[in-house]
């Protein structure tokens, strides 16, 4: 049987947690949030040793999980590198779970970049190789993107597929029946957290299409991320849009 050790973040994070529970030995919680690690603690029993994300770099963290005799490692929605000291000790290997249409949407936020950037959608389980997002596929899901999507509602449709594919990979690949493929060249470079604010803001001296800006306004709509950012008047605003189909 699998012992898995599980590194999460956020509420997709917590389903995985749910439902591998039976098989968890140990997990790590990026953020650090009482809040998340109550959750997991109600979910694997008290039994179950949980780390912070900053005790990951510490020998004794290390000493700790390789008591545990892990034989996976996985990460969903985790949002840091895993040491290459931690992924060590996974004999059968460590996957993420990725919220993009891999190889489009590598690094931070891809769905604002699926709107931004017209990039296809989708969520990804892929092993993790040392590389960002870069790892051979093991299964993947498309969403389709719509013209009334904000960043938000793309999410949501994103974490939903997630936990979908969640349920019918992560047991397959625990039991070594998912044929891992190499992934395709990306087309282009992993994004980082402040691509956002240097690349999808708005200057109120350039001249847009109604599209573009409209584009740029429902990608940066995605609370709690402010929106998105322009300078007026010596004064740094964000803007968000609202979007709502007119009755007939």
């Amino acid at each position: 049987m699998a012992r898995l050790v599980l590194f999460v973040n956020g509420e997709l994070g917590i389903r995985a947690v749910e439902f591998l529970a039976g098989q968890v030995v140990g997990a790590v919680v990026h953020p650090p949030g009482e809040r998340d690690s109550e959750r997991i603690r109600n979910a694997v029993g008290d039994d179950i040793p949980i780390w912070k994300s900053d005790q990951l770099e510490k020998e004794q963290t290390r000493s700790e999980m390789e008591g545990l005799r892990p034989t996976h490692g996985l990460s969903v929605l985790y949002g840091d590198s895993i040491p290459a000291s931690i992924l060590d000790l996974f004999p059968e290997g460590a996957a993420n779970l990725h919220p993009s249409l891999l190889p489009h949407g590598r690094g931070a936020h891809p769905h604002a970049w699926a709107i931004a950037a017209k990039e296809p959608a989708g969520v990804t389980l892929h092993l993790i190789d040392g590389g960002l997002n870069t790892g051979p596929i093991l299964a993947q899901e498309a969403v389709h993107t719509l013209g009334t999507d904000t960043a938000a509602a793309l999410y949501a449709r994103l974490i939903d597929t997630a936990t979908q594919l969640l349920a019918s990979s992560i047991p397959l690949w625990l039991q070594g029946r998912l044929q891992a493929r190499p992934q395709p060249k990306s087309p282009s470079a992993p994004r980082q957290a402040g691509d956002l604010d240097r690349e999808l803001r708005i200057d109120p001296d350039k001249s847009y299409s109604g599209r573009e800006l409209i584009d740029i306004l429902r990608a940066r709509t995605f609370p709690p991320y402010p929106g998105a950012p322009y300078d007026q008047d010596g004064a740094r605003l964000r803007v968000r849009i609202e979007l709502a189909e007119e009755d007939d």
